[in-house]
């Protein structure tokens, strides 16, 4: 349960610091992502899944580079947090490396929280 909390604060992390770099600072959406998972994969995160948590951080950063016409309510964030956590949970045995599952799986968490709030 701690490594899931984990990994849900990370995404949630990475979601904040792309959108912040993004809508905030003015960033183009590709630099933020970038910056973001640049910035975020150098801390020292204090768990013994580092790689996973640094994954989920940069997963966030995906979902950060959302549209702002969606308009990500703090709600949205924190459950879109959550099941992509979920996601990369269960399918950690079943995708390897990083390549295309961090899109697919941050995709797939926004997809899911847009069709319940009918917003897709």
């Amino acid at each position: 349960m701690k490594h899931f909390l984990q990994l849900t604060v990370a995404f949630f992390i990475g979601i904040c610091v792309c959108l912040g770099f993004h809508q905030w600072a003015g960033l183009p959406i590709v630099v933020a992502a970038s910056l973001s998972g640049l910035i975020l994969s150098t801390v020292r995160w204090p768990s013994h899944h580092k790689d996973d948590v640094k994954a989920c951080c940069y997963a966030g950063a995906f979902v950060g580079m959302c549209s702002p016409s969606l308009a990500l309510t703090a709600t949205d964030i924190i459950v879109i947090s959550t099941i992509g956590s979920l996601f990369f949970t269960a399918l950690r045995q079943h995708f390897t490396g990083v390549g295309g599952k961090l899109g697919a799986i941050a995709f797939v968490a926004v997809i899911i929280v847009m069709s319940i709030t009918g917003r897709v």
